[in-house]
């Protein structure tokens, strides 16, 4: 669509398409390193609260548990 001065409303709606486009890409780059910090964070709070509250033969077992199952997951997840 043209106006009176030719490709006036075409720039304007390219120059709002790249503003909501950079936007986006913000949005998405915070949420995605949100989610990449909290990832790296969740397992360093919890782990020392873990240990401490199971005491060392429980959280023993709890790591021989998840070892162990981590290693049939692998198993399974490369065939």
């Amino acid at each position: 669509m043209r106006d009176a001065a030719g490709c006036v409303v075409k720039i304007k709606q390219c120059s709002s398409r790249g503003k909501t486009a950079q936007w986006l890409h913000k949005k998405n780059f915070t949420i995605l390193m949100t989610l990449q910090v909290s990832t790296y964070l969740a397992p360093l709070l919890t782990l020392p609260w873990l240990a401490r509250v199971l005491g060392p033969n429980e959280y023993c077992r709890l790591s021989f548990a998840l070892a162990f199952t981590t290693y049939f997951v692998t198993l399974t997840n490369s065939r």
